[in-house]
């Protein structure tokens, strides 16, 4: 078993440092413990609950995919609630600390506070270890406004049972003193925040990254280091697969490794249900700088350029949402064109893996033609699978707004697929693509449907079926990841020196299809609390709206909405539009009072001018409009005709304004009747949620029962 950290703490002047051994000495002075020193061993693992922020002195640690060494200016966040797996600190360093070295952690103390009270011996125990770490408190008021709610209160619950070993269990003698030193070293962390948990005896589910990612991501960074003076022409990596299969978590651990490259990252929004950087129903750009470790809700941030969907799914506006897709990628490849340095793009697409989602996600293929295509891929639940995504797929099935002309030759040349016997899941079998065909008297198979006539099918069963000619007939070659941009290897000659065929090494627009095994969870271990979607995307809500509340006002208990200025609209300054829904303009007003609304920029020469004066403008039911972000409409006064809105916007944003968007984005009902416990009027719970009609209707025009297609 690999020995446990050390965690030193001791008060002192300017900065408080709590020095406390985990094996040996424990010495703690002082008693206002604001930060602490942890040391590592070499390759040792801890997974962490709560939160904290870090800066390392000496060695190297890797968290999510984000390398964190001495040459990090800045404290690094880590936020590691009960909601998600919970993240792993692993040391990478991989080699003790030499004595040259150890000035560097003095010469911090010494910058920060007196460290003359250390004792040589706790200065030496510094040569011992691979790892040198700050470790502070971090207070952050968009997670204690979140926590502030009744459904999240334990997010970063601190009380953690971890089963101790026995005297007969042991077979070290030191065991059982190591299990009690790190109870005593937690004693001190949950002081600050968190706690530090045996990888081996953690009770929970945690963060576990399968070396399908490790290789992934070293070949995208290897490309890219390996690669001559000239600047690569794309880097453009798309995501894709069904529900629950390690996308998000994927995308953050991608996203952090290019971090370690590049200075920038591109990354675009396009599963409007589980948004990364903004709250649910955006498409939106962001350009990312930080790593992100933590779920969403912890790194919300303003956008690039972002469009409001209004719902947690494209299944009522697909027209709007492509064209927004096309308007996202035309800003990155703007902003890549201006910029002197390569700026990689992550798509994170929808889970949506039958009936109108295999059209959006063709679009959306199509319209960013990425140069690298993960496809996750469930072993075990098959249902969630997306179709394999041959060359014969995506060169004959249509999109929703798109055809297969956008593919261009070259890309379709390019087109790959990982070797199964190397790298992809090895269950995927000839018959799971090819469970039907439909041949015509040559033999050809007919994939040629449109998206309305592939939405008669029920579920996507026969298209998915249609599209699967056996392996062994497809005219392509199957290679998974390219060493350089300009030149398509096999794994096997990553690894060895197999000759393989290759793609002409001049074809920039090659695309590689890799299927990687699908994460339904990151470790067997169980969580303290189970979460669903709608809980992620309330949690999300929740933090965007937290900025509602200046400096002054972010204290616990958090104050009502009621005590915050609100912003007065008049009526004819706005159009007011219902996502998705036929409100006449009478009843418009009553729609949106209360509501969560999207605040929207148009071409004023496009409002619809109200049938009344005074009242407010329309706007055309298709129009695509950009956003800047949400607001809360407060109160609506109808006799002076003003809307009382807030939003947490910045003044500068707020004169471009003019368009007030409705989706079905709500807050959620604890958020507005506070923690008031007893009897509420008009409330009733004596009755079961899973009664007929209690749920969304869901109506479903254009698919056809099974029965019809016999």
């Amino acid at each position: 078993m690999a020995s446990l950290p050390r965690i030193l703490a001791k008060g002192v002047a300017n900065m408080t440092l709590v020095i406390v051994f985990c094996i040996g000495l424990i010495c703690r002075l002082g008693q206002d413990t604001q930060s602490c020193l942890l040391f590592l061993n070499k390759s040792q693992e801890l997974v962490i609950a709560g939160k904290l922020q870090i800066k390392v002195l000496l060695g190297t640690v890797d968290i999510l995919g984000y390398k964190v060494n001495e040459n990090e200016p800045d404290f690094i966040k880590i936020y590691s609630p009960m909601c998600n797996s919970l993240l792993v600190m692993k040391e990478c360093h991989g080699r003790e600390i030499e004595a040259n070295e150890n000035s560097k952690v003095i010469a911090f103390l010494k910058s920060e506070n007196d460290y003359s009270s250390l004792s040589k011996k706790t200065l030496k125990r510094i040569l011992h270890s691979s790892t040198v770490i700050v470790a502070k408190q971090l207070d952050d008021w968009h997670c204690d406004y979140v926590t502030s709610f009744a459904p999240f209160n334990n997010l970063f619950n601190l009380d953690i049972n971890i089963p101790q070993i026995s005297n007969d269990q042991s077979n070290q003698a030191g065991e059982k003193s190591q299990d009690q030193n790190l109870k005593l070293a937690n004693d001190i962390a949950k002081t600050l925040g968190f706690q530090l948990l045996d990888k081996g005896k953690c009770p929970l589910s945690y963060h576990h990254t399968p070396e399908d990612w490790q290789k992934i991501t070293n070949d995208l960074l290897n490309l890219h280091q390996n690669a001559c003076d000239n600047r690569p022409t794309d880097c453009k990596i798309l995501i894709c697969g069904g529900k629950d299969v390690g996308k998000s978590t994927f995308c953050r651990y991608l996203l952090n490794s290019l971090l370690t490259c590049f200075n920038q990252v591109a990354f675009m929004e396009s599963d409007i249900g589980q948004t990364e950087f903004t709250p649910s129903g955006f498409v939106a750009l962001n350009i990312v700088t930080k790593p992100v470790l933590g779920p969403p809700f912890t790194h919300l941030r303003q956008p690039s350029l972002s469009y409001f969907i209004g719902e947690a799914s494209a299944r009522n506006s697909p027209t709007n949402y492509s064209q927004a897709i096309t308007k996202l990628f035309e800003r990155y490849m703007s902003i890549s064109q201006e910029s002197n340095v390569l700026i990689p793009l992550i798509i994170n697409t929808h889970g949506w893996p039958r009936g109108l989602g295999i059209p959006l996600l063709l679009d959306i293929i199509r319209i960013t033609q990425p140069t690298r295509i993960l496809q996750f891929h469930s072993p075990t639940i098959k249902n969630r699978n997306l179709p394999i995504l041959t060359k014969q797929f995506l060169n004959h099935c249509q999109g929703w707004l798109t055809s297969t002309t956008l593919l261009t030759d070259n890309l379709l040349d390019g087109l790959m697929t990982a070797n199964e016997t190397n790298h992809s899941p090895s269950n995927i079998d000839d018959e799971e693509i090819a469970q039907s065909q439909t041949e015509d008297d040559q033999g050809n198979v007919d994939l040629s449907l449109s998206p309305r006539d592939a939405l008669e099918i029920d579920n996507m069963a026969f298209i998915t079926s249609a599209i699967g000619q056996k392996r062994k007939a497809m005219n392509y070659v199957e290679r998974p990841f390219p060493k350089a941009l300009k030149s398509v290897q096999t794994i096997d000659q990553l690894d060895g020196d197999d000759e393989k065929p290759s793609v002409d090494s001049t074809d920039e627009m090659a695309l590689v299809v890799t299927i990687v095994n699908a994460v339904h969870n990151a470790s067997a271990k169980k969580q303290l609390t189970t979460f669903r979607p709608a809980d992620h995307r309330d949690m999300s809500l929740l933090s965007y709206f937290s900025n509602l509340y200046e400096s002054p006002n972010r204290k616990l208990p958090v104050p009502p909405l009621s005590t915050i200025m609100p912003y007065l609209v008049p009526y004819p300054s706005v159009a007011v539009h219902v996502i998705h829904q036929e409100v006449t303009s009478n009843q418009v007003m009553y729609a949106i009072n209360g509501s969560v609304v999207a605040l929207s920029c148009c071409d004023p020469s496009k409002l619809l001018e109200s049938e009344r004066p005074g009242l407010s403008k329309s706007i055309g039911r298709q129009l695509l409009l950009p956003s800047y972000g949400l607001g809360i409409v407060r109160a609506i006064d109808a006799k002076q005709k003003l809307l009382y809105i807030l939003t947490p916007l910045k003044e500068c944003n707020l004169k471009d304004i003019n368009v007030i968007l409705k989706g079905s984005v709500e807050l959620p009902i604890y958020s507005l009747i506070g923690n008031i416990t007893g009897h509420v009027p008009y409330v009733s719970t004596d009755f079961s949620y899973h009664i007929t009609g209690g749920g969304a209707r869901k109506a479903r025009h254009h698919v056809l029962r099974r029965g019809i297609h016999k």
